[in-house]
């Protein structure tokens, strides 16, 4: 039987009480033969009793109030974290609208600019290029979709297998380089990887999912200023990094910036295109591959997000973070 807490707390007072009173008449009996010490000692007993009880409730009725306490409080932080994930739903499913919606008229508008054969081959080709843009900035949504439902259905398999960690920097600088150049940004490569040969072990495709990811957030949310790519060995892997001079994270979305639907500017009217997705798939990405992300960042001051992997098989366990951490050139 599950009883409430004040039967339970009522039963073990008269279970003690009655216990107290008939075990010290027993021995009373025992022990004094005079009626006036008889008297004098049942007062006494008495005043222990109450002196013992009231001492046991007051520390009783404290715990209790201090669990009550936790209770409300845990109550109250999942409310607001409710609310705040109704809102960023709601956010999520208004920017989902529009990032699909926007391609799409882009598409429909410049295939029907292409209809009309007035125009020149120079129009055509930039009709055509507007036309791809949108077809891939689509894509993009889509496949981050696709892929955070494919996260919640736990369909990721693990695929290890050896990459070569110079190759990929210098892949990952390149792909990268023209659009920087594009938007007036300085895209810096520092690699301090001394052995030309250093290989991971661990599925591959999702480390450079994770790296693009922190890439384009890079791009995305600097302005101006410099983007700088960087790896160097660790203790037991490599520690990569991805710096910017851009907007920076404000605190208070310190502790939610890798939760699904967190954005820091979800707004319609914000800037900058996306779903805020890449930086939970990439963090998710992290747990899987068995490494680690964190970031420091200050609002306005840009951030640096860094990403350690180990070399072999070894794991780091849920909640450590590796001993080396560097400071990136300026």
């Amino acid at each position: 039987m599950n009883w409430n807490f004040d039967i339970r707390i009522t039963l073990i007072y008269l279970f003690f009480g009655i216990g107290w009173i008939l075990l010290t008449d027993i021995l009373l009996q025992i022990i004094v033969d005079e009626t006036g010490i008889w008297s004098a000692v049942q007062s006494i007993k008495g005043v222990m009793f109450v002196a013992a009880s009231s001492v046991v409730i007051y520390y009783v009725a404290r715990y209790y109030m201090r669990q009550q306490q936790e209770i409300r409080k845990k109550l109250l932080k999942e409310k607001n974290r409710a609310e705040e994930n109704d809102r960023l739903k709601a956010a999520f499913l208004a920017n989902l609208s529009h990032e699909i919606r926007t391609p799409m008229n882009g598409i429909m508008g410049f295939l029907t600019l292409l209809e009309n054969p007035c125009h020149s081959q120079e129009h055509h080709e930039k009709y055509l290029e507007l036309v791809k843009q949108s077809g891939e900035r689509m894509l993009e949504t889509i496949n981050n979709i696709i892929e955070m439902s494919r996260i919640e259905s736990e369909e990721l398999p693990v695929h290890v297998s050896p990459a070569n960690v110079n190759s990929l920097l210098t892949t990952l600088y390149k792909r990268y380089l023209p659009e920087a150049e594009l938007k007036g940004i300085r895209l810096n490569l520092c690699n301090e990887v001394q052995e030309k040969q250093l290989k991971v072990e661990t599925d591959k495709q999702k480390l450079i999912a994770i790296l693009d990811n922190l890439v384009k957030n890079a791009l995305k949310f600097t302005p101006e200023g410099t983007v700088e790519i960087g790896c160097r060995q660790d203790g037991i892997g490599v520690l990569f990094y991805i710096r910017d001079t851009g907007i920076g994270i404000p605190d208070e979305w310190h502790d939610i910036v890798f939760e699904r639907f967190a954005r820091v500017d979800a707004t319609l009217s914000s800037p900058y295109e996306g779903l805020g997705l890449g930086l939970p798939i990439a963090h998710f990405y992290t747990r899987l591959i068995g490494g680690k992300l964190w970031f420091e960042s200050q609002e306005g001051n840009g951030s640096t997000f860094w990403l350690s992997v180990p070399a072999g098989q070894e794991r780091f366990e849920a909640g450590e973070r590796p001993s080396t951490v560097f400071n990136p050139s300026p």
